[in-house]
């Protein structure tokens, strides 16, 4: 009797924890899309002041979710964010605002994917 109340327990808690990275993987996808639309608009503006201040807060965003993030998902998929945040920075300084339109989509497809794929199923 005791191993079917540990086992229900310890069921109960991995499903807890797969509902909680869940709902943290939704919440992260939708702050970055904001960041990455308003990315996009200044880009489309080639207002490079506006979009270097929008770049440094979703930067620092980043930086603190990005390490609990690694014990949600797959490593790789952290280094294609990193690599295409890196590419905005790379548009920003090169005053390409082409390229960092297109890495801030980049980002928002990459985060879209880890929603879709990470997402946990009872099924």
């Amino acid at each position: 009797m005791k191993t079917f109340v540990a086992i229900i327990l310890i069921l109960a808690f991995m499903v807890t924890l797969g509902i909680i990275s869940d709902i943290f993987l939704g919440s992260l996808y939708n702050n970055m899309s904001d960041f990455t639309q308003q990315i996009k608009a200044a880009a489309s503006d080639e207002d490079y002041e506006r979009l270097w201040s929008i770049y440094e807060q979703m930067n620092e965003w980043w930086e603190k979710k990005e390490r609990l993030l690694t014990v949600v998902i797959d490593h790789s998929h952290i280094s294609d964010i990193d690599r295409s945040m890196s590419e905005i920075r790379s548009g920003i300084f090169g005053r390409e605002s082409i390229e960092a339109l297109l890495a801030a989509a980049r980002v928002e497809t990459e985060l879209e994917l880890i929603s879709r794929n990470e997402h946990f199923n009872i099924n």
